[in-house]
Protein backbone atom coordinates (compact mmCIF):
# COMPACT_ATOMS: atom_id res chain seq x y z
CA UNK A 1 0.00 0.00 0.00
CA UNK A 2 1.34 3.26 -0.83
CA UNK A 3 2.11 5.59 1.77
CA UNK A 4 -0.31 8.90 2.19
CA UNK A 5 2.78 11.50 2.47
CA UNK A 6 6.24 11.21 1.66
CA UNK A 7 8.95 8.83 3.21
CA UNK A 8 11.20 9.76 5.75
CA UNK A 9 14.54 10.80 4.40
CA UNK A 10 16.68 7.33 3.25
CA UNK A 11 13.55 4.91 3.64
CA UNK A 12 13.37 4.61 -0.42
CA UNK A 13 14.74 1.34 -1.45
CA UNK A 14 18.00 1.08 -3.80
CA UNK A 15 16.73 0.67 -6.83
CA UNK A 16 13.91 3.23 -6.38
CA UNK A 17 16.33 5.79 -5.59
CA UNK A 18 19.20 4.75 -8.36
CA UNK A 19 15.65 5.27 -10.70
CA UNK A 20 14.43 8.53 -8.85
CA UNK A 21 10.96 7.00 -8.83
CA UNK A 22 8.98 7.35 -5.64
CA UNK A 23 8.58 4.17 -3.56
CA UNK A 24 6.26 2.59 -1.29
CA UNK A 25 8.91 1.21 0.93
CA UNK A 26 6.96 -1.93 1.43
CA UNK A 27 8.76 -4.46 2.82
CA UNK A 28 10.25 -7.09 1.62
CA UNK A 29 9.93 -5.53 -2.09
CA UNK A 30 8.13 -2.22 -2.63
CA UNK A 31 5.41 -2.24 -5.17
CA UNK A 32 7.91 -0.49 -7.78
CA UNK A 33 10.16 -3.16 -7.70
CA UNK A 34 7.59 -6.18 -7.51
CA UNK A 35 5.89 -4.67 -10.90
CA UNK A 36 8.89 -4.59 -12.83
CA UNK A 37 10.53 -8.00 -11.64
CA UNK A 38 13.69 -6.14 -9.71
CA UNK A 39 15.39 -6.89 -7.01
CA UNK A 40 14.61 -4.89 -4.15
CA UNK A 41 17.08 -4.19 -1.26
CA UNK A 42 16.90 -1.86 1.51
CA UNK A 43 20.04 -0.02 2.96
CA UNK A 44 20.44 0.46 6.09
CA UNK A 45 19.38 3.30 8.60
CA UNK A 46 22.32 5.89 8.92
CA UNK A 47 22.08 8.07 11.94
CA UNK A 48 21.77 11.74 11.66
CA UNK A 49 25.40 11.71 12.54
CA UNK A 50 26.24 9.62 9.53
CA UNK A 51 24.50 11.63 7.14
CA UNK A 52 25.99 14.33 8.19
CA UNK A 53 29.00 13.17 7.93
CA UNK A 54 28.11 12.28 3.77
CA UNK A 55 26.78 15.65 3.57
CA UNK A 56 30.60 16.89 4.30
CA UNK A 57 31.89 14.65 1.84
CA UNK A 58 29.47 15.66 -0.85
CA UNK A 59 30.34 19.05 -0.16
CA UNK A 60 33.86 18.22 -0.76
CA UNK A 61 33.21 16.39 -3.78
CA UNK A 62 31.54 19.47 -5.13
CA UNK A 63 33.77 21.72 -3.89
CA UNK A 64 36.72 19.95 -6.05
CA UNK A 65 34.28 20.04 -9.15
CA UNK A 66 34.10 23.53 -8.64
CA UNK A 67 37.74 24.79 -7.71
CA UNK A 68 38.62 22.64 -11.03
CA UNK A 69 35.79 24.59 -13.17
CA UNK A 70 36.86 27.57 -12.00
CA UNK A 71 40.50 26.88 -12.80
CA UNK A 72 39.29 26.72 -16.23
CA UNK A 73 38.95 30.65 -16.32
CA UNK A 74 42.87 31.48 -15.77
CA UNK A 75 45.21 32.66 -17.57
CA UNK A 76 48.66 31.42 -18.12
CA UNK A 77 50.36 30.98 -14.88
CA UNK A 78 53.07 33.78 -14.31
CA UNK A 79 55.94 33.62 -12.11
CA UNK A 80 56.76 36.03 -9.07
CA UNK A 81 59.66 36.38 -6.79
CA UNK A 82 57.43 36.52 -3.87
CA UNK A 83 56.03 32.69 -4.87
CA UNK A 84 57.59 29.89 -3.91
CA UNK A 85 58.93 27.64 -6.60
CA UNK A 86 56.00 26.69 -9.11
CA UNK A 87 53.47 28.16 -7.05
CA UNK A 88 50.67 30.20 -9.02
CA UNK A 89 47.95 32.57 -7.34
CA UNK A 90 44.68 30.94 -8.70
CA UNK A 91 41.74 33.65 -9.56
CA UNK A 92 38.90 34.33 -7.57
CA UNK A 93 35.45 34.96 -8.48
CA UNK A 94 33.80 38.20 -8.70
CA UNK A 95 33.02 38.15 -4.84
CA UNK A 96 29.24 38.90 -4.27
CA UNK A 97 29.49 38.56 -0.37
CA UNK A 98 30.98 41.96 0.36
CA UNK A 99 27.78 44.30 1.43
CA UNK A 100 30.22 46.97 -0.06
CA UNK A 101 29.38 46.03 -3.64
CA UNK A 102 29.60 48.04 -6.82
CA UNK A 103 26.32 48.99 -8.23
CA UNK A 104 27.27 48.27 -11.89
CA UNK A 105 25.03 51.06 -14.23
CA UNK A 106 22.13 49.52 -15.93
CA UNK A 107 22.76 51.99 -18.85
CA UNK A 108 24.76 50.27 -21.94
CA UNK A 109 25.28 53.55 -23.42
CA UNK A 110 29.53 53.72 -24.09
CA UNK A 111 31.23 57.14 -23.71
CA UNK A 112 33.03 58.43 -26.60
CA UNK A 113 37.17 57.90 -26.43
CA UNK A 114 38.45 59.69 -23.91
CA UNK A 115 35.03 60.93 -22.19
CA UNK A 116 35.08 60.76 -18.20
CA UNK A 117 32.36 58.29 -17.25
CA UNK A 118 30.33 60.00 -14.84
CA UNK A 119 29.20 58.71 -11.81
CA UNK A 120 25.35 57.63 -11.10
CA UNK A 121 24.05 59.50 -7.71
CA UNK A 122 24.42 56.74 -5.54
CA UNK A 123 21.55 55.11 -4.08
CA UNK A 124 22.78 53.29 -1.18
CA UNK A 125 25.96 52.20 0.81
CA UNK A 126 29.36 52.45 -0.64
CA UNK A 127 27.73 52.73 -4.29
CA UNK A 128 29.27 53.71 -7.80
CA UNK A 129 27.67 53.62 -10.54
CA UNK A 130 30.98 52.52 -12.44
CA UNK A 131 30.22 50.21 -15.35
CA UNK A 132 32.38 47.19 -14.38
CA UNK A 133 32.11 45.38 -18.05
CA UNK A 134 33.01 48.94 -19.58
CA UNK A 135 36.46 49.42 -16.95
CA UNK A 136 37.32 45.65 -18.13
CA UNK A 137 37.05 46.78 -21.50
CA UNK A 138 39.09 49.66 -21.13
CA UNK A 139 41.57 47.91 -19.58
CA UNK A 140 41.99 45.44 -22.36
CA UNK A 141 43.01 48.41 -24.91
CA UNK A 142 45.05 50.14 -22.98
CA UNK A 143 48.62 50.58 -24.31
CA UNK A 144 50.40 48.30 -20.85
CA UNK A 145 53.77 49.98 -21.11
CA UNK A 146 52.34 53.38 -21.04
CA UNK A 147 50.84 54.96 -17.59
CA UNK A 148 47.14 54.99 -16.68
CA UNK A 149 45.22 57.86 -18.23
CA UNK A 150 43.12 59.84 -15.44
CA UNK A 151 40.19 58.65 -16.40
CA UNK A 152 40.61 55.36 -16.07
CA UNK A 153 42.91 56.31 -13.01
CA UNK A 154 39.60 57.47 -11.34
CA UNK A 155 37.28 54.52 -12.75
CA UNK A 156 39.70 51.96 -10.67
CA UNK A 157 39.32 54.17 -7.73
CA UNK A 158 35.46 54.42 -7.91
CA UNK A 159 36.08 50.49 -8.11
CA UNK A 160 38.39 50.07 -5.17
CA UNK A 161 36.43 52.42 -2.56
CA UNK A 162 33.42 50.49 -1.96
CA UNK A 163 35.94 47.21 -1.18
CA UNK A 164 37.83 49.20 1.14
CA UNK A 165 37.03 47.44 4.59
CA UNK A 166 38.14 44.22 2.92
CA UNK A 167 41.39 46.13 2.85
CA UNK A 168 41.20 47.86 5.90
CA UNK A 169 42.09 51.06 4.21
CA UNK A 170 40.89 53.66 5.66
CA UNK A 171 42.42 57.06 3.61
CA UNK A 172 39.98 59.83 3.73
CA UNK A 173 38.46 59.47 0.45
CA UNK A 174 38.17 63.48 -0.42
CA UNK A 175 41.28 64.13 0.24
CA UNK A 176 42.54 61.17 -1.37
CA UNK A 177 40.93 62.01 -5.10
CA UNK A 178 42.51 65.08 -4.23
CA UNK A 179 46.01 63.99 -4.05
CA UNK A 180 45.25 61.55 -6.99
CA UNK A 181 44.89 64.90 -9.13
CA UNK A 182 47.69 66.32 -8.11
CA UNK A 183 50.92 66.11 -10.61
CA UNK A 184 53.28 63.56 -9.93
CA UNK A 185 56.16 65.95 -8.80
CA UNK A 186 53.93 67.45 -5.70
CA UNK A 187 55.24 65.98 -2.91
CA UNK A 188 51.68 65.68 -1.51
CA UNK A 189 50.70 63.67 -4.14
CA UNK A 190 50.19 59.50 -4.20
CA UNK A 191 53.13 57.82 -4.41
CA UNK A 192 53.30 55.22 -7.24
CA UNK A 193 53.33 52.50 -5.07
CA UNK A 194 50.26 53.22 -3.50
CA UNK A 195 48.89 54.25 -7.17
CA UNK A 196 49.10 50.72 -8.11
CA UNK A 197 48.54 49.01 -4.95
CA UNK A 198 44.78 50.05 -4.95
CA UNK A 199 44.50 49.33 -8.85
CA UNK A 200 45.59 45.78 -7.59
CA UNK A 201 42.90 45.66 -5.38
CA UNK A 202 40.49 47.16 -7.46
CA UNK A 203 41.53 44.35 -10.24
CA UNK A 204 41.31 41.62 -7.39
CA UNK A 205 37.65 42.56 -7.42
CA UNK A 206 36.93 42.60 -10.86
CA UNK A 207 37.40 39.40 -11.64
CA UNK A 208 39.43 36.76 -13.41
CA UNK A 209 39.53 38.58 -16.87
CA UNK A 210 41.86 41.05 -15.51
CA UNK A 211 44.14 38.73 -13.83
CA UNK A 212 46.90 39.84 -16.39
CA UNK A 213 46.75 43.01 -15.34
CA UNK A 214 47.07 42.32 -11.45
CA UNK A 215 50.07 40.93 -12.12
CA UNK A 216 51.21 44.57 -14.21
CA UNK A 217 49.97 46.55 -11.18
CA UNK A 218 51.64 43.81 -8.83
CA UNK A 219 54.88 44.20 -10.29
CA UNK A 220 55.00 47.81 -10.68
CA UNK A 221 53.86 48.27 -6.81
CA UNK A 222 56.88 46.33 -5.58
CA UNK A 223 59.09 48.41 -7.80
CA UNK A 224 57.74 51.54 -6.28
CA UNK A 225 58.15 49.74 -2.85
CA UNK A 226 61.64 49.40 -3.64
CA UNK A 227 62.07 52.91 -4.52
CA UNK A 228 59.81 54.28 -1.98
CA UNK A 229 62.36 53.42 1.01
CA UNK A 230 65.48 53.93 -1.21
CA UNK A 231 64.74 57.63 -1.18
CA UNK A 232 63.01 57.99 2.06
CA UNK A 233 59.69 59.16 -0.07
CA UNK A 234 56.38 59.19 1.40
CA UNK A 235 56.96 56.31 3.63
CA UNK A 236 53.03 56.48 5.00
CA UNK A 237 52.11 55.49 1.55
CA UNK A 238 54.84 52.98 1.70
CA UNK A 239 52.84 51.02 4.62
CA UNK A 240 49.93 51.80 3.25
CA UNK A 241 50.74 49.96 -0.43
CA UNK A 242 52.59 47.22 1.84
CA UNK A 243 49.27 46.35 3.64
CA UNK A 244 47.25 45.97 0.86
CA UNK A 245 49.37 43.94 -0.51
CA UNK A 246 49.48 41.83 2.57
CA UNK A 247 45.75 41.62 2.18
CA UNK A 248 45.79 40.67 -1.66
CA UNK A 249 48.11 37.79 -0.91
CA UNK A 250 45.86 36.70 2.06
CA UNK A 251 43.05 36.57 -0.99
CA UNK A 252 45.05 34.42 -3.23
CA UNK A 253 45.72 32.03 -0.39
CA UNK A 254 49.47 32.97 -0.25
CA UNK A 255 49.96 33.17 3.75
CA UNK A 256 53.67 33.30 3.65
CA UNK A 257 54.13 36.41 1.17
CA UNK A 258 51.05 37.86 3.14
CA UNK A 259 53.24 36.87 6.91
CA UNK A 260 56.45 38.13 5.65
CA UNK A 261 55.18 41.73 4.36
CA UNK A 262 52.69 41.93 7.42
CA UNK A 263 55.94 41.36 9.98
CA UNK A 264 57.96 43.89 8.45
CA UNK A 265 55.87 46.49 7.75
CA UNK A 266 54.74 46.37 12.17
CA UNK A 267 57.97 46.52 12.82
CA UNK A 268 58.87 49.31 10.49
CA UNK A 269 55.76 50.99 11.77
CA UNK A 270 56.91 51.03 15.17
CA UNK A 271 60.17 52.43 14.01
CA UNK A 272 58.32 55.50 12.60
CA UNK A 273 56.12 55.54 16.40
CA UNK A 274 53.19 54.91 14.91
CA UNK A 275 52.92 52.39 17.78
CA UNK A 276 52.58 55.53 20.80
CA UNK A 277 50.29 58.14 19.10
CA UNK A 278 48.40 58.13 22.18
CA UNK A 279 47.76 62.32 22.77
CA UNK A 280 46.88 63.57 19.16
CA UNK A 281 47.35 66.97 20.16
CA UNK A 282 51.10 66.63 21.06
CA UNK A 283 51.61 64.39 18.05
CA UNK A 284 51.33 67.32 16.10
CA UNK A 285 55.39 68.36 17.40
CA UNK A 286 56.04 64.85 15.73
CA UNK A 287 59.23 65.13 14.39
CA UNK A 288 60.13 61.44 13.25
CA UNK A 289 60.41 59.56 10.06
CA UNK A 290 57.39 60.29 8.35
CA UNK A 291 57.86 64.03 9.39
CA UNK A 292 55.25 66.43 10.93
CA UNK A 293 51.63 66.25 10.24
CA UNK A 294 49.92 68.51 8.17
CA UNK A 295 46.82 68.84 10.43
CA UNK A 296 44.07 66.88 12.45
CA UNK A 297 42.94 64.51 9.66
CA UNK A 298 46.82 63.65 8.54
CA UNK A 299 47.24 62.35 12.38
CA UNK A 300 43.77 60.66 12.05
CA UNK A 301 45.19 58.69 8.69
CA UNK A 302 48.44 57.52 11.16
CA UNK A 303 46.25 56.27 13.56
CA UNK A 304 44.57 54.45 11.33
CA UNK A 305 47.25 53.36 9.45
CA UNK A 306 48.71 51.93 12.52
CA UNK A 307 45.45 49.81 13.67
CA UNK A 308 44.81 49.06 9.87
CA UNK A 309 48.92 47.47 9.70
CA UNK A 310 47.76 45.80 13.89
CA UNK A 311 44.59 44.19 11.93
CA UNK A 312 46.70 42.43 9.15
CA UNK A 313 49.20 41.22 11.91
CA UNK A 314 47.30 39.66 14.37
CA UNK A 315 44.86 38.22 11.44
CA UNK A 316 47.56 36.54 10.01
CA UNK A 317 49.15 35.50 13.33
CA UNK A 318 45.98 33.81 14.71
CA UNK A 319 44.83 32.16 11.75
CA UNK A 320 48.53 30.72 10.43
CA UNK A 321 50.27 30.28 13.64
CA UNK A 322 52.98 32.07 12.65
CA UNK A 323 54.68 34.36 14.90
CA UNK A 324 53.27 38.21 14.64
CA UNK A 325 55.53 41.55 14.79
CA UNK A 326 54.47 42.02 18.51
CA UNK A 327 53.98 39.23 20.65
CA UNK A 328 53.90 39.03 24.19
CA UNK A 329 54.57 41.56 26.82
CA UNK A 330 55.63 43.69 24.00
CA UNK A 331 51.78 44.50 23.69
CA UNK A 332 52.19 47.32 26.43
CA UNK A 333 54.41 49.13 24.31
CA UNK A 334 51.18 50.09 22.22
CA UNK A 335 49.21 53.18 23.35
CA UNK A 336 48.10 54.71 19.85
CA UNK A 337 44.26 55.76 20.58
CA UNK A 338 41.25 53.65 18.92
CA UNK A 339 40.69 55.14 15.54
CA UNK A 340 37.68 57.52 14.65
CA UNK A 341 35.02 57.78 11.50
CA UNK A 342 35.61 60.57 9.54
CA UNK A 343 32.00 61.36 9.78
CA UNK A 344 32.75 61.85 13.91
CA UNK A 345 35.72 64.34 13.03
CA UNK A 346 33.71 66.86 10.77
CA UNK A 347 31.47 66.93 13.60
CA UNK A 348 34.44 67.10 16.23
CA UNK A 349 37.23 68.41 14.69
CA UNK A 350 39.12 69.40 18.51
CA UNK A 351 42.27 66.92 19.02
CA UNK A 352 41.70 67.47 22.53
CA UNK A 353 38.10 65.89 22.77
CA UNK A 354 39.64 62.35 20.57
CA UNK A 355 38.57 59.74 23.52
CA UNK A 356 41.76 58.50 25.12
CA UNK A 357 42.43 54.93 25.34
CA UNK A 358 44.14 52.29 23.87
CA UNK A 359 44.73 48.60 24.20
CA UNK A 360 45.17 48.24 27.73
CA UNK A 361 42.32 49.85 28.73
CA UNK A 362 40.38 47.40 27.17
CA UNK A 363 40.87 45.21 30.37
CA UNK A 364 40.31 47.83 32.68
CA UNK A 365 36.89 48.48 34.46
CA UNK A 366 35.75 51.69 33.93
CA UNK A 367 37.06 52.79 31.04
CA UNK A 368 34.94 53.43 27.43
CA UNK A 369 37.25 51.34 25.20
CA UNK A 370 34.96 48.57 25.63
CA UNK A 371 31.30 50.34 24.70
CA UNK A 372 31.72 50.33 20.72
CA UNK A 373 28.40 52.23 20.32
CA UNK A 374 29.68 54.51 18.53
CA UNK A 375 32.71 53.42 17.42
CA UNK A 376 34.06 53.27 13.58
CA UNK A 377 34.19 49.91 12.14
CA UNK A 378 38.03 50.26 11.63
CA UNK A 379 37.90 50.77 15.61
CA UNK A 380 35.89 47.65 15.79
CA UNK A 381 37.91 45.50 13.88
CA UNK A 382 40.48 46.91 15.81
CA UNK A 383 39.32 46.41 19.18
CA UNK A 384 38.12 42.37 18.67
CA UNK A 385 41.36 41.66 17.20
CA UNK A 386 43.16 42.64 20.54
CA UNK A 387 40.66 41.09 22.46
CA UNK A 388 41.02 37.77 20.27
CA UNK A 389 44.79 37.50 20.69
CA UNK A 390 45.31 38.33 24.06
CA UNK A 391 42.16 35.33 25.11
CA UNK A 392 44.61 33.36 23.03
CA UNK A 393 47.65 34.33 24.69
CA UNK A 394 45.81 33.96 28.41
CA UNK A 395 45.20 30.37 27.26
CA UNK A 396 48.75 29.64 25.39
CA UNK A 397 49.56 30.50 29.25
CA UNK A 398 47.50 28.23 30.82
CA UNK A 399 48.12 25.68 28.86
CA UNK A 400 52.03 25.68 29.50
CA UNK A 401 51.87 26.14 33.54
CA UNK A 402 49.61 26.40 36.23
CA UNK A 403 47.22 29.07 36.55
CA UNK A 404 47.73 30.89 39.36
CA UNK A 405 46.44 33.88 41.19
CA UNK A 406 47.17 36.35 38.58
CA UNK A 407 46.01 33.97 35.72
CA UNK A 408 42.52 34.22 36.78
CA UNK A 409 42.48 37.35 37.61
CA UNK A 410 43.87 38.19 33.87
CA UNK A 411 41.13 36.01 33.07
CA UNK A 412 38.26 37.65 34.22
CA UNK A 413 39.14 41.36 33.24
CA UNK A 414 39.04 39.78 29.59
CA UNK A 415 35.59 38.19 30.31
CA UNK A 416 34.55 41.61 31.61
CA UNK A 417 36.00 43.17 28.63
CA UNK A 418 34.35 40.30 26.10
CA UNK A 419 30.97 41.02 28.42
CA UNK A 420 30.79 44.62 28.09
CA UNK A 421 32.34 44.71 24.25
CA UNK A 422 29.43 42.39 23.03
CA UNK A 423 26.29 43.96 25.26
CA UNK A 424 27.41 47.49 23.88
CA UNK A 425 27.79 46.30 19.87
CA UNK A 426 24.85 47.70 17.29
CA UNK A 427 22.31 45.33 15.91
CA UNK A 428 23.50 43.31 12.73
CA UNK A 429 21.63 44.94 10.44
CA UNK A 430 22.35 48.48 11.78
CA UNK A 431 24.55 50.80 9.69
CA UNK A 432 25.60 53.24 12.06
CA UNK A 433 28.72 55.09 10.42
CA UNK A 434 27.88 57.91 7.89
CA UNK A 435 28.45 56.42 4.56
CA UNK A 436 28.33 60.58 3.05
CA UNK A 437 32.70 60.68 2.58
CA UNK A 438 32.65 57.55 0.19
CA UNK A 439 29.74 58.71 -1.50
CA UNK A 440 26.92 56.57 -0.20
CA UNK A 441 25.00 58.96 1.87
CA UNK A 442 23.11 57.92 4.73
CA UNK A 443 21.66 54.27 5.09
CA UNK A 444 18.81 54.44 2.32
CA UNK A 445 14.92 53.01 2.86
CA UNK A 446 16.11 50.29 0.70
CA UNK A 447 19.05 49.10 2.55
CA UNK A 448 16.97 49.22 5.77
CA UNK A 449 14.37 47.36 4.22
CA UNK A 450 16.95 44.48 2.80
CA UNK A 451 18.59 44.34 5.94
CA UNK A 452 22.05 44.72 4.70
CA UNK A 453 24.42 43.17 7.17
CA UNK A 454 27.33 44.95 7.00
CA UNK A 455 30.23 42.57 6.59
CA UNK A 456 32.54 44.28 9.79
CA UNK A 457 29.61 44.04 12.00
CA UNK A 458 29.04 40.09 11.07
CA UNK A 459 33.38 39.57 11.16
CA UNK A 460 33.58 41.49 14.67
CA UNK A 461 30.51 39.46 16.56
CA UNK A 462 31.56 36.26 15.25
CA UNK A 463 35.71 37.02 16.46
CA UNK A 464 34.26 38.25 19.71
CA UNK A 465 32.05 34.68 20.33
CA UNK A 466 35.47 32.79 18.71
CA UNK A 467 37.11 34.81 22.08
CA UNK A 468 34.31 33.93 24.51
CA UNK A 469 34.73 30.26 23.42
CA UNK A 470 38.55 30.09 23.58
CA UNK A 471 38.72 32.07 27.32
CA UNK A 472 36.16 29.43 28.69
CA UNK A 473 37.38 26.56 26.86
CA UNK A 474 40.07 26.58 29.05
CA UNK A 475 38.33 25.06 32.31
CA UNK A 476 35.55 23.61 29.96
CA UNK A 477 36.25 19.60 30.37
CA UNK A 478 36.57 20.04 34.19
CA UNK A 479 33.56 22.70 34.66
CA UNK A 480 30.02 22.26 33.51
CA UNK A 481 29.38 25.62 33.57
CA UNK A 482 31.97 26.80 31.69
CA UNK A 483 31.38 24.21 29.16
CA UNK A 484 27.75 25.50 28.71
CA UNK A 485 29.30 28.86 27.97
CA UNK A 486 30.99 27.40 24.90
CA UNK A 487 28.06 25.75 23.59
CA UNK A 488 26.10 29.03 24.39
CA UNK A 489 28.47 31.21 21.96
CA UNK A 490 28.80 28.56 19.50
CA UNK A 491 24.91 28.39 19.12
CA UNK A 492 25.04 32.19 18.75
CA UNK A 493 27.78 31.90 15.90
CA UNK A 494 24.97 29.06 14.22
CA UNK A 495 22.10 31.93 14.87
CA UNK A 496 24.79 34.22 13.02
CA UNK A 497 24.79 31.95 9.98
CA UNK A 498 21.09 31.72 9.49
CA UNK A 499 20.60 35.39 9.78
CA UNK A 500 22.76 35.49 6.73
CA UNK A 501 22.23 32.20 4.60
CA UNK A 502 18.04 33.58 4.93
CA UNK A 503 18.96 37.29 3.08
CA UNK A 504 19.01 36.80 -0.74
CA UNK A 505 22.56 37.92 -1.11
CA UNK A 506 25.37 36.28 1.19
CA UNK A 507 27.67 38.69 2.88
CA UNK A 508 31.14 37.54 4.87
CA UNK A 509 34.52 37.77 4.62
CA UNK A 510 37.46 35.50 4.59
CA UNK A 511 38.41 35.73 8.36
CA UNK A 512 35.12 33.93 8.82
CA UNK A 513 36.96 30.41 8.59
CA UNK A 514 39.05 30.35 11.89
CA UNK A 515 36.35 31.89 14.00
CA UNK A 516 33.68 29.76 12.56
CA UNK A 517 36.03 26.98 13.21
CA UNK A 518 36.04 27.28 17.23
CA UNK A 519 32.24 26.83 16.73
CA UNK A 520 32.20 23.99 15.09
CA UNK A 521 34.58 22.31 17.54
CA UNK A 522 32.06 22.71 20.32
CA UNK A 523 29.49 21.47 18.67
CA UNK A 524 31.30 18.37 17.09
CA UNK A 525 32.00 18.08 20.95
CA UNK A 526 28.09 18.00 21.42
CA UNK A 527 27.22 15.89 19.10
CA UNK A 528 29.58 13.02 20.18
CA UNK A 529 28.66 13.57 23.82
CA UNK A 530 25.06 12.98 22.80
CA UNK A 531 25.17 10.24 20.03
CA UNK A 532 23.21 7.67 20.50
CA UNK A 533 20.87 9.51 22.84
CA UNK A 534 19.48 8.15 25.92
CA UNK A 535 16.56 10.07 26.43
CA UNK A 536 14.32 12.52 24.87
CA UNK A 537 16.50 15.41 25.89
CA UNK A 538 19.45 13.92 24.63
CA UNK A 539 17.98 13.55 20.88
CA UNK A 540 16.87 16.83 21.43
CA UNK A 541 20.57 18.29 22.38
CA UNK A 542 22.14 16.07 19.35
CA UNK A 543 19.19 17.53 16.54
CA UNK A 544 20.00 21.05 17.58
CA UNK A 545 23.56 20.62 17.67
CA UNK A 546 23.74 18.82 14.26
CA UNK A 547 21.09 21.20 12.85
CA UNK A 548 23.60 24.46 14.05
CA UNK A 549 27.05 22.32 12.82
CA UNK A 550 24.87 21.95 9.50
CA UNK A 551 24.36 25.77 8.87
CA UNK A 552 27.75 26.94 9.36
CA UNK A 553 29.11 23.89 7.11
CA UNK A 554 26.30 25.34 4.23
CA UNK A 555 27.37 29.40 4.76
CA UNK A 556 30.87 27.91 4.38
CA UNK A 557 30.46 26.03 1.41
CA UNK A 558 28.97 28.84 -0.06
CA UNK A 559 32.39 30.90 1.24
CA UNK A 560 35.10 28.30 -0.43
CA UNK A 561 33.66 29.40 -4.17
CA UNK A 562 34.74 32.85 -3.69
CA UNK A 563 37.74 32.09 -1.01
CA UNK A 564 39.09 28.53 -1.18
CA UNK A 565 41.36 28.85 0.94
CA UNK A 566 38.57 28.34 3.24
CA UNK A 567 38.31 24.62 1.83
CA UNK A 568 41.09 24.15 5.05
CA UNK A 569 38.47 24.53 7.95
CA UNK A 570 35.80 22.27 6.29
CA UNK A 571 38.45 19.91 6.27
CA UNK A 572 39.51 20.01 9.56
CA UNK A 573 35.73 20.32 10.90
CA UNK A 574 35.28 16.66 9.05
CA UNK A 575 37.98 15.31 10.95
CA UNK A 576 36.76 16.61 13.58
CA UNK A 577 34.42 13.41 13.83
CA UNK A 578 37.31 11.00 14.09
CA UNK A 579 38.86 12.60 17.06
CA UNK A 580 38.54 10.46 20.60
CA UNK A 581 36.05 12.25 22.87
CA UNK A 582 37.46 13.49 26.49
CA UNK A 583 36.93 11.03 29.10
CA UNK A 584 35.11 12.75 31.60
CA UNK A 585 32.94 13.98 29.05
Amino acid sequence: MSNAGPLPHGEACLMCRQHKIKCDAEKPSCGQCLRHRRTCDFAPPLSRTRRLEEKIRRLEEEIRRVEAATASYSTASWSNPLLAPGATVKPAKIDPLLACQPRVSQSSQETAPGECLKLQPAQGPYVCGVSRALIISRLHIWDEKSELNPCLRSKLLAIFLPYRDQFNFDLNPQRLEEAMALPSSNPQSLHPALLNAIFLGACSCLGPEVRRHERIFLDRAREHLNQSLAFVDRLEHFLWASAILGWYWIKNGCIMQAHNISSSITRFAIACELHEISNPAAHMEYTGLLGPPRDLFHIAERINLWWAIYILDRLISLGSALPPGVWGEEREIITTVWPRSWADLKVDYSPANWPRGSINELFIHGTQSTNVTNDSFLSLRAKCYALIDRTLYTSHLARERSPGDAFWTTRLSINNALTRFQLSMPDLYGLRESLEDAGGGEPSAESRTNQVIHPTLFLVKNTILSAAITLHDIDANNDASEYAKCLEAARAMANIARCVKSLPVLYAHICLGGTWYSGAEVLVREIRRNDPPCCPDQALLLRRAQEDLDVMLHVLSELVGYYPSLMVYIHRIASLFSLPLPADL
